[in-house]
């Protein structure tokens, strides 16, 4: 496989995933996850490597394991190469954080993190 046939399988199985977490089917999505995770192993663009990140931050906020999520969410905007993750994907990254904080009512931070997500915008 090619780089470019690599990244549109993941791209295809990263849509699937978030197609199934918005439709509430966590185990096709974590299906669609690990069939993502595999084209890992390629050289990524920078694009599906904050795609991939951000999906599996909200794949693991849905299924309620938070502290992996905000691991995720955080390894994504703390990474050497985040400056080159889209504007979108860092503010949909914010937006999950906020997330998170409001789950466990950390209302002033989760305030910050939109304020962070609408300054990408």
């Amino acid at each position: 496989l090619n780089k470019n046939d690599t990244s549109l399988m993941m791209d295809v199985q990263l849509h699937l995933a978030n197609l199934f977490i918005k439709s509430g089917d966590l185990d096709r999505a974590k299906f669609s996850m690990r069939k993502a995770e595999k084209f890992t192993v390629y050289d990524l663009d920078q694009r599906l490597e904050g795609a991939y990140l951000l999906s599996k931050a909200r794949w693991l906020f849905e299924i309620k394991d938070f502290r992996n999520s905000h691991k995720t969410v955080t390894d994504l905007l703390t990474e050497p190469n985040a400056s080159k993750f889209s504007k979108a994907t860092k503010a949909n990254a914010y937006v999950t954080l906020a997330q998170l904080n409001a789950v466990i009512k950390n209302y002033n931070e989760a305030s910050e993190n939109i304020s962070l997500a609408k300054s990408l915008y």
